[in-house]
């Protein structure tokens, strides 16, 4: 469970900047859109975050943000000792360092963990727990440019740190060894970035997460799936999970794939490196009540689209991930849209799992959707890249229609049209 994602310095982010999953202590009666943590204090969190802005203002930089942020994590142990960091600074901070923070929930406890960075060594990172509500640091150190060595402090609360120290690189983070060392504690924290923290982007196929993974032998997830699409209007009765010989495939998709990046990506990446795959059919029937299975490579490319999110959807679901999409709208129609969001304000939705998006869906401010805290926007002012919430702004309580609020530019974050226009205008 994700609390807050502060970052600074990274692409079009100059300055600091924090997203807040924590619900706002202001009185709404959408309660179910938000849930209670089982930490020591009982927080109120958010299931779902949109975040609004214009073309090129930062929106899918903040996602690449957290991103890198994982990836640094995951990978940093694994690096030769000169293998540089992923390092992308503002152009206007290029010497500065790069620095990112999350505070979330692993297993009942709240972690607060974050490090800054430049492209060849980590100068900072920092560990604190609060196993029962009581601030524990857990470790931090700061690399001196004078001595050229790392200032450490290893708490007293965590267990074997001290032995780390000397296996931790200046280009690996201390959590990414002690997690290849096998420390219990860390163990734990390293393991919220690998296996709840998960991003996909609409505009690709990811085999991790396929339809077919998340139902094979599933059969209640199979059920809740068909019921969705029910609801949704679909018009897909059934899904048959088949085994596939590739070469078979192959050749009924040649055409398709050169047609479509979509099914193109998925042979490359996954079809070609297997003797068989397992497919999902969908059961469609007429007026005249005649019924007939297609492959998801002959479905139409919304459908496509729309089932490569539901795999993460249910994987979410299922363990209580924590899911970043990028461009959630690319290729959805915002009626589905506003089922998936709807449908992560669920009782369906019982492992508490949260859905983190940027999109240009306006039409999703229409209706009674989100809360106030849940709706984000990102404004670029002078090249740089501010993230706010729609709760700083003063709403009339009967106010309904945020739309079109936001589209007369009372919060900012869409481009100014008139501008644009008056210059071609003048060409």
């Amino acid at each position: 469970m994700l609390i807050s994602f502060r970052l600074k310095n990274f692409c079009s982010f100059e300055e600091e900047q924090t997203l807040l999953m924590s619900a706002n202590s202001q009185p709404d009666e959408r309660e179910r859109y938000t849930f209670v943590t089982d930490t020591h204090k009982k927080e109120r969190l958010l299931k779902t975050t949109a975040i609004y802005g214009a073309n090129a203002s930062g929106k899918t930089n903040f996602v690449g943000a957290l991103y890198i942020m994982r990836e640094i994590v995951l990978e940093s142990a694994r690096n030769n000792s000169d293998t540089p960091l992923s390092f992308d600074p503002s152009i206007f901070k290029n010497n500065e360092p790069t620095e990112f923070e999350v505070t979330f929930i692993q297993e009942n406890i709240k972690y607060q963990y974050g490090f800054a960075y430049c492209k060849e060594r980590i100068l900072e990172e920092w560990l604190f727990a609060y196993p029962k509500g009581r601030e524990q640091c857990w470790f931090q150190r700061i690399y001196q440019e004078k001595s050229q060595k790392y200032e450490w402090k290893i708490g007293n609360n965590l267990k074997k740190g001290t032995l780390l120290q000397q296996a931790t690189r200046d280009n690996a983070l201390f959590l990414s060894i002690g997690d290849q060392n096998n420390n219990s504690q860390l163990q734990k924290v390293y393991a919220w970035f690998s296996h709840k923290l998960k991003f996909m982007s609409m505009k690709g196929f990811d085999p991790e997460f396929s339809i077919e993974q998340c139902l094979e032998g599933k059969e209640e997830s199979k059920q809740r799936i068909l019921q969705w699409l029910k609801s949704a209007d679909i018009g897909i009765k059934d899904i048959k999970i088949k085994t596939v010989n590739t070469e078979k495939l192959k050749e009924s998709f040649e055409k398709e794939k050169e047609k479509d990046a979509l099914i193109k990506h998925f042979f490359e990446q996954f079809v070609n490196e297997k003797k068989e795959i397992k497919q999902a059919n969908f059961l469609h029937a007429n007026e005249n009540g005649q019924q007939a299975f297609l492959p998801l490579g002959k479905e139409s490319n919304g459908t496509q689209k729309l089932f490569a999110f539901l795999g993460p959807m249910m994987d979410s679901f299922e363990k209580g991930n924590i899911l970043v999409v990028d461009e959630i709208d690319a290729g959805l129609h915002p009626l589905l849209c506003e089922r998936i969001i709807d449908y992560f304000h669920s009782s369906f939705n019982a492992n508490n799992a949260q859905l983190i998006f940027n999109t240009h869906a306006t039409s999703l401010l229409r209706k009674n959707i989100f809360r106030k805290d849940q709706i984000w926007f990102c404004e670029k002012q002078y090249s740089a890249t501010k993230l706010y919430p729609l709760s700083d702004f003063f709403i009339r309580k009967e106010t309904r229609d945020i739309e079109k609020l936001y589209l007369e530019g009372r919060f900012g974050a869409i481009p100014y049209l008139d501008m644009i226009l008056e210059q071609f205008d003048g060409q």
